[in-house]
């Protein structure tokens, strides 16, 4: 269905195989090397003029003087960025659209989610993979068209 192969499976759902096989060769990546958690730290920097410390909030409020947690309304803002993260981690697209369609929601090994939560999980990764299908048949005729006229110009 997408155009890598699963080599490692993180929650059931495949992992990019290029970040796999570094994964393998390397161990699991630092927080400091990620993009996201680099963008983040050097936001908290030129807000605070300091290092961000064990104890200061990741997900801080960039309006406030000194740093606290972003607002509980502010979620939409931590997700986005934890999305970006699992992008950067490898994770199967439809797992990052589901995270981010029930506002958060990913399942762990037992029972981390409700029969409620898991339904929603479920409904997002089916609508995702839904919408990639029609995303590719849109795409295939469209070259079937374009080629078809280039067979016609020919003509």
């Amino acid at each position: 269905m997408f155009h890598y192969l699963s080599v490692v499976l993180i929650m059931g759902f495949p992992m990019n195989n290029a970040f796999a096989l570094k994964l393998i060769k390397t161990g699991p990546s630092a927080p400091r090397d990620l993009e996201i958690y680099h963008r983040q730290t050097v936001a908290f920097e030129r807000k605070f003029g300091r290092k961000m410390g064990p104890q200061d909030p990741f997900f801080f409020d960039p309006d406030a003087p000194a740093p606290r947690f972003r607002a509980p309304e502010d979620e939409t803002e931590a997700i986005d960025v934890l999305a970006g993260l699992m992008a950067e981690m490898g994770i199967e697209p439809a797992a990052i659209y589901a995270f981010w369609r029930t506002g958060g929601f990913f399942p762990t090994p037992g029972p981390s989610l409700s029969e409620e939560e898991t339904r929603k999980w479920n409904a997002a990764v089916d609508e995702y993979r839904a919408q990639m299908r029609a995303w590719r048949n849109r795409q295939a005729r469209l070259q079937a068209s374009a080629h078809s006229g280039h067979a016609c110009a020919g003509r």
